[in-house]
């Protein structure tokens, strides 16, 4: 996995199917940061806003996820 973009699709479709679309997309814009062949995806939320974000960090080379986390 390459791109940013690409790691992002692969992310989202594990993200909308155990946490549900619309969740995740709520936590947009992402942090995303390509460290040591791995991309670390993460959530964030609007000022003021309670609640938890998600974390999923994937191996660049394989596609292998490494850690999936949904802070609540």
């Amino acid at each position: 996995m390459k791109s940013q973009e690409t790691a992002i699709i692969y992310a989202e479709t594990i993200l909308f199917e155990i946490y549900g679309q619309k969740n995740i997309e709520e936590q947009k814009p992402y942090e995303v940061y390509k460290i040591s062949g791995y991309w670390l995806i993460g959530g964030t939320l609007p000022k003021g806003m309670l609640g938890g974000t998600f974390l999923i960090i994937i191996n660049s080379q394989n596609g292998q996820i490494i850690k999936l986390t949904h802070g609540k």
